[in-house]
């Protein structure tokens, strides 16, 4: 079988820095290449230039030698940005198939932006990646439940 390669997307081509209106479609539990738990939010863009186009939400699970779990404090820090921390339950646990619902409960029929910009790793200056953050927009959508339940799987 034969494929023109100009007609395949390349996998790490990257939506440009800036600010987007986004919708979830996709919580699903993932682990890193290490074996590490995380949480994947997947945030398609509903308007633009760059509608349709999709941008991955990474929440690392794994607490590091402190026992502080980033990938928490980041959804706290989103759930605050949004207004829906009140949403969430007082306790969870840093395992992502746990988080799946309440995150869909919390975030599901939330619109909102996100805005996407670029930064240097600290431990290897070299490499950059996207950072994602999220912030509030004036008018809510509504999603039904049917679309949350879609969410989670």
């Amino acid at each position: 079988m034969s494929y023109a390669l100009d007609d395949i997307a390349y996998f790490e081509e990257r939506i440009p820095n800036g600010t987007y209106p986004v919708r979830i479609i996709d919580i699903d539990s993932h682990t890193t290449q290490a074996g590490d738990p995380m949480l994947k939010v997947t945030l398609e863009v509903t308007s633009g230039d760059h509608e349709g186009s999709e941008i991955q939400k990474m929440y690392y699970l794994k607490p590091n030698a402190k026992g502080n779990v980033f990938g928490l404090m980041e959804l706290k820090r989103d759930a605050i940005a949004l207004g829906v921390y009140n949403k969430l339950p007082k306790h969870v646990e840093a395992d992502p198939a746990a988080l799946k619902k309440p995150y869909a409960t919390a975030f599901g029929k939330e619109r909102f932006e996100v805005v996407v910009t670029e930064e240097a790793s600290r431990k290897d200056p070299e490499k950059v990646f996207q950072k994602i953050t999220f912030q509030a927009k004036k008018s809510r959508s509504s999603a039904s439940e049917h679309d949350l339940s879609d969410m989670i799987g």
